[in-house]
């Protein structure tokens, strides 16, 4: 899931910030998941020049955002 998120905030104030996300099924059960936020540089591959950068799903090292494109963005690590 990707979200856009506008404000005058720093990405950095969402480090470390809990989540919780409850699903209503159509058959009316329901699930809930609890995830932690992080920041950090998030892999980027361009497919052409018509269209933006696609995520990979990595989250890179500083070592490999110098070598590889990036954005720098939120993520989520689900307990």
């Amino acid at each position: 899931m990707i979200c856009r998120i506008r404000g005058t905030r720093p990405w950095t104030a969402f480090e470390g910030a809990k989540l919780t996300v409850t699903i209503t099924f159509t058959d009316g059960s329901e699930q809930t998941r609890s995830m932690t936020l992080h920041t950090g540089k998030l892999g980027v591959e361009y497919k052409d020049d018509m269209s933006g950068p696609s995520l990979t799903g990595e989250v890179l090292t500083d070592e490999q955002a110098a070598a590889e494109g990036y954005i720098y963005g939120v993520y989520a690590d689900i307990e």
